[in-house]
């Protein structure tokens, strides 16, 4: 859920970035004919032609927006009017991602503290495990040093039976 949450503002992000980029660069140098060759302005058209896709816009208004973007002093109030609109989607888009972005820095945040909660009781889980572990061996050497104890006593023990059955026979 972590990476999901953060997948998605991540491309809510650069989404936004491009379409800002967008309105501020390309689509800017067009409204305001100030490139320098024609090749450049059909580039710059490329990218915008890119943008329009992510707008959901009507058909119309893309088939126009090409001749509406010719030079400025060739347009016309229609032209001025579908410029504004487009440039009012392309901010409208801009601010729902905004939005998008800001509304899920909370849940981002959320994620965040959960995913470090977990990582302490994990690294709780590990400690107590390594400190079980420690127990565990400490147990099994005692239980080792007990059993040769046990051993070294029944040794001792059978070398006193021969003597301790000669003093109950003489008894």
């Amino acid at each position: 859920e972590e990476k999901t949450g953060s997948v998605r503002s991540a491309a809510a992000e650069k989404e936004k970035q491009v379409l800002e980029s967008c309105l501020t660069t390309e689509y800017k140098v067009l409204k305001e004919s100030t490139w320098e060759k024609p090749a450049e302005s059909k580039k710059l058209y490329t990218t915008v032609g890119k943008v329009l896709k992510q707008l959901e816009l009507e058909e119309s208004m893309v088939a126009a927006l090409p001749g509406a973007l010719l030079k400025k002093a060739d347009r016309g109030s229609f032209d001025n009017m579908l410029l504004d609109q487009f440039e009012s989607k392309l901010q409208g888009k801009i601010a729902e991602l905004a939005a998008e972005i800001a509304g899920a820095a909370p849940a981002m945040a959320e994620r965040a503290g959960a995913v470090e909660a977990a990582q302490g009781q994990l690294a709780a889980a590990n400690a107590a495990l390594e400190t079980a572990a420690a127990e565990l061996t400490s147990a099994q050497d005692a239980l080792k040093t007990a059993m040769m104890d046990l051993k070294v006593a029944k040794d001792e023990l059978a070398k006193t039976e021969p003597s301790k059955q000669e003093a109950v026979a003489a008894h």
